[in-house]
């Protein structure tokens, strides 16, 4: 056996696995992989690649233990793990092209969604949503047009839903975006007059589409574009595409706008199928095994009965790192090898622990990864949003950064068992915990699009003015993404529930925790 080649071989593996899975041209076989952006779904995609590659049972926390691609070909080749039988493994599926238009189940966020529209539901009445305001040059006539292409080649936005099942509709009509032309002194009007339109919209699953698209022409070359998208159809990473591709689209770019093998039908089929095997009923057991320990949702001070809110209204905070700041910040989670998802995750937890005054408070994750069940999943579009409950426990040490590192091993651990799905966990968990019809089980959540090569497309489109989201059974929605290389952090909360001056200071507090990072203010 020829050592050396061994090591160069493995090495080289690594090195071109880990370029894809991180989307860079160039990695250094001994630079950390932190460095280059390393993030909760890109190492589950590496640690899945390098199981399937090197028929082994390599860990995320292998990973983090050994970061460079020198360390974890030494890992492969002096662990011992080649004889370990691979639990994970991932049958590819087969695009079944003629059934594509035939009916197929929901996802277990889709359900939760749909039900949430009742307002039997504690906070329900509600559609999952997705509204922003914005000023563009691109004419209503280059949108449209682009906007068709898009609709013509992406099925998830041809879908509709019925008696607990969805459907890609073979053929719709050529979509028209309504556009009015305002004389200047009613455009503030008609703004504000379309806001209160659009901005809760909820719409009819059973009826296309299942967005709406309007344009008022405010001058010459400048328009104003709502936007407001069902969450039934796409998840926050493909909301960020579709964003992408219509603002490349209309600038003239050379998007290569292509029509998929595999469809939306075919990745649920897939996980449905996942439902019956021994991987499934490992993480049922994993999360089972969870649910007595598991902490409740903060009791934060509202000021409103829930059960006496119908159809809550949302309202928004929200905060901009300037690129400079955002990047020294990012440096300092790299040397920590911690994740910046995980970090932010951490002081909203902690915030929300005080706040409650709990020593324990569980946290409702969302996450966007796809399982490699096919070459194309990344690139497929819709709904596949899966929730990871976390379990936080405050931190009584005054060690942040020990606080982020177990934030991060429990999202990690929960990721690996993300095959027996949350939205079930919190299912069980109200049977357990005999909690009363509709209850909104963990309405405080966390939502990451800190994706590699992170850009909001939407803003490329034009400059955004207005921006609202809202799920049913959410009390608070943090969001975070990076936008032209800025952090960017909102929360979309009901409005009904907090008083404004407690709710503003929540949000003013995080702030500057998060701020105080930079300076090693964190305790």
């Amino acid at each position: 056996m020829n050592m050396k080649n061994d090591v160069d071989n493995t090495q080289q593996t690594l090195n071109n696995l880990c370029r894809e899975a991180l989307d860079i041209s160039e990695l250094d076989n001994t630079e950390d992989l932190f460095v280059y952006g390393l993030d909760s779904i890109s190492i589950i995609n590496i640690v899945a690649k390098i199981n399937k590659e090197f028929n082994i049972e390599m860990s995320v926390n292998d990973i983090i233990e050994n970061c460079t691609i020198n360390q974890i070909a030494n890992f492969i080749l002096t662990s011992g793990n080649m004889s370990k039988q691979v639990n994970v493994h991932y049958d590819l599926i087969e695009p079944d092209n003629v059934n594509i238009h035939n009916k197929f189940p929901l996802t277990p966020i889709q359900s939760a969604y749909i039900m949430g529209r009742n307002t039997e539901f504690e906070m329900g009445g509600n559609g999952t949503h997705f509204y922003l305001e914005l000023k563009t040059k691109y004419s209503p006539s280059n949108i449209s047009k682009n906007l068709n292409e898009i609709i013509a080649l992406i099925p998830a936005l041809r879908t509709v839903f019925s008696d607990n099942y969805q459907q890609i509709l073979e053929r719709v009509p050529i979509y028209e975006i309504k556009t009015e032309e305002v004389v200047s002194n009613q455009v503030a009007n008609r703004i504000k007059e379309l806001r209160n339109e659009m901005s809760h919209q909820v719409f009819d699953p059973k009826t296309w589409p299942l967005f709406d698209f309007r344009i008022l022409k405010i001058r010459k070359n400048e328009y104003y574009l709502f936007v407001s998208i069902d969450l039934l159809i796409a998840d926050a990473a493909s909301i960020i595409k579709w964003g992408n591709l219509l603002a490349d689209m209309c600038s003239g770019g050379k998007y290569n706008l292509k029509e998929l093998d595999i469809s939306t039908r075919d990745y649920i089929l897939a996980c449905q199928r996942m439902k019956h095997t021994e991987l499934y009923e490992n993480d049922y057991n994993y999360w089972m095994n969870k649910i007595a320990d598991f902490p409740e949702s903060p009791n934060l001070p509202y000021c409103k009965n829930t059960r006496d809110i119908i159809k809550p209204h949302y309202s928004r905070f929200e905060y901009r790192m300037a690129p400079e700041r955002w990047n020294i910040l990012k440096s300092k989670f790299q040397k920590k090898k911690i994740t910046p998802s995980a970090a932010l995750c951490t002081i909203y937890a902690e915030l929300m622990a005080k706040w409650s005054d709990q020593e324990k408070v569980a946290i409702n994750l969302t996450a966007f990864n796809r399982f490699p069940v096919h070459p194309e999943v990344e690139e497929l579009f819709g709904d596949f949003t899966t929730v990871i409950p976390l379990d936080y426990c405050s931190n009584k040490e005054n060690d942040f950064w020990k606080a982020a590192s177990v934030t991060q091993s429990k999202i990690y651990n929960a990721l690996e068992h993300r095959h027996y799905d949350g939205v079930e966990f919190t299912q069980e968990l109200a049977k357990y915990r005999k909690y009363e019809f509709g209850k909104a089980v963990m309405p405080i959540v966390f939502s990451s699009m800190l994706f590699e090569n992170g850009n909001f497309g939407w803003s490329e489109l034009g400059d955004i003015q207005y921006a609202i989201s809202q799920t049913p059974q959410v009390f608070i929605d943090y969001q975070v993404m990076e936008d032209k290389g800025a952090l960017c952090i909102t929360w979309d909360y009901v409005n009904e529930l907090f008083d404004k001056n407690i709710i503003k200071k929540m949000f003013e507090q995080y702030v500057v925790a998060v701020n105080n990072l930079l300076d090693e203010k964190c305790s």
